[in-house]
């Protein structure tokens, strides 16, 4: 029995990983965790710079610049759906939020698994020599800072109004 080769290992590493790293992101999805209104634009903001700092150096040439819009707006789309997925609760006595993911976030996390995954793969074929790898990789920061910064806006929006009808409710009763 020939050992298996080092591209099967590597696939089989990372899937072992990914799965542990989905078991893990399910089973905290099961409690609510307070949510910090307050820190909310923290996570865009270094995901935003990063994408910056990565773009900045060789910028997309020409027409490559179009291949940002989808992306961002497909980010955006993915974003807004995550967001609007996450439970978000008020205390009425403390005035605290709370928050619970949804396990139907999860897909979205398994569809950008996915499309990695399939990109992966198709360098690895005659493809690959049609395939820009910065100009994808680019893209692919460019759809994560909007899909994180859509979630946590609207997030941050939804939980803003809850917090304010909850102190409304608390001075009008």
């Amino acid at each position: 029995m020939e050992p298996p080769s080092p591209q099967v290992v590597t696939y089989a590493l990372g899937g072992l990983l990914a799965a542990l790293a989905l078991y893990w992101r399910i089973r905290r999805m099961r409690r609510q965790r307070r949510l910090r209104v307050r820190l909310m634009w923290i996570m865009p903001l270094i995901l935003a710079t990063v994408t910056t700092l990565v773009i900045a150096p060789n910028p997309p040439q020409g027409l490559a610049w179009l291949w940002l819009l989808p992306a961002a707006a497909l980010g955006g789309l993915a974003g807004w759906r995550r967001g609007k997925l996450v439970s978000i609760v008020v205390d009425p006595e403390t005035e605290t939020l709370k928050q619970q993911a949804s396990p139907a976030a999860v897909l979205i996390l398994l569809a950008l698994m996915a499309v990695r995954l399939s990109l992966r793969a198709l360098m690895n074929t005659e493809a690959q020599a049609y395939l820009d790898v910065a100009m994808i990789t680019d893209a692919m920061m460019v759809f994560v800072t909007a899909m994180i910064t859509v979630q946590r806006t609207e997030m941050f929006i939804r939980a803003r109004r809850m917090l304010a009808e909850a102190r409304a409710a608390k001075v009008g009763g």
